[in-house]
């Protein structure tokens, strides 16, 4: 498979087997796993898992704004962030085509709706647009990738690290 000249960035992602989309979630819950989220950690991991840039300058964003009231607690967060990053086998970045995608997701009336809605879910948008783009499974827990599973479908599903099982299953 060719990869369009507008998204070289994101090439090294189609070299890597059995790789999933994590959302700020799922980055999240892991800087003090309990019993299930840590088995994920030790039986998959951040290895087989991607994210976008645009999570992780969200992440770096509420880090900045808490380093103001509690900066031990800032820098526990961003020294989690950066573990996680260095595991991961690539990062999405947002290119000219993904961006495209991603605009024409959003712009979908279904997914224009949920955003309506809940417009702080947009971020989640970006992360599903991005994995029925690269075909990928999404890791994250939030109650929108099942609503918008609904409308729009997730045709490589959601695994919930939290809950340990798929909230929204793969379609074969």
């Amino acid at each position: 498979m060719s990869v369009p000249l507008q998204d070289c960035s994101n090439a090294p992602l189609r070299a890597v087997a059995n790789l999933a989309i994590a959302d700020a979630d799922a980055v999240g819950c892991t800087r003090v796993p309990d019993a299930t989220i840590q088995h994920w950690l030790n039986t998959v991991g951040f290895g087989r898992a991607t994210t976008l840039d645009l999570v992780l300058k969200a992440d770096a964003k509420a880090e900045a704004a808490i380093a103001g009231q509690d900066p031990q607690f800032a820098m526990a967060l961003s020294a989690h962030r950066e573990s996680i990053v260095r595991a991961m086998p690539h990062v999405i970045v947002q290119t000219p085509r993904l961006m495209a995608v991603q605009q024409r997701f959003i712009r979908h009336p279904a997914v224009a709706k949920l955003l309506a809605q809940q417009p702080r879910w947009l971020d989640r948008a970006m992360v599903a647009a991005a994995a029925i783009e690269y075909q990928l499974p999404i890791i994250g827990g939030n109650r929108f990738y099942m609503r918008l599973a609904e409308v729009k479908g997730l045709p490589h599903g959601v695994y919930d690290i939290r809950k340990g099982e798929w909230i929204v299953e793969p379609r074969s």
